[in-house]
């Protein structure tokens, strides 16, 4: 079964409007981003899903990162809210305006709408 990948972009949301607008390209270095597997209960919890692997953001300050080698199936996306990069963010997946978006990766597909939007705590 053809492998795929996921990925995209950790970036700063200005404005907190869950949007990437044309000035929001910026992005942290280094920051943590883990892939996890469901279950199959289609609900995100990082004690019962499986941690499939776990990358950092590029260190040319776009915030990009990418999974390969993934096999089909349904995965969640996260990054560290915590990095000591940027201590009083929060943080909300922007591709599909869900905290926890799950996404189902077919087989060969290359996913790239993984983004995950960065705002100061309590926009």
């Amino acid at each position: 079964m053809p492998l795929g990948s996921i990925g995209d972009q950790v970036w700063f949301d200005w404005d907190g409007d869950a949007v990437q607008d044309s000035d929001e390209t910026s992005g942290p270095n280094d920051v943590l981003v883990w892939l996890y597997r469901d279950n199959g209960d289609g609900v995100f919890d990082a004690d019962t899903d499986t941690l499939s692997q776990t990358t950092t953001t590029s260190n040319d300050d776009t915030g990009h990162y990418l999974f390969t080698g993934v096999t089909p199936g349904k995965y969640w996306v996260l990054a560290n809210q915590y990095d000591p990069d940027f201590p009083t963010l929060m943080i909300y997946l922007t591709s599909n305006a869900n905290p926890h978006g799950m996404i189902d990766l077919q087989p060969g597909q290359n996913y790239r709408d993984a983004d995950i939007g960065f705002v100061y705590g309590g926009v």
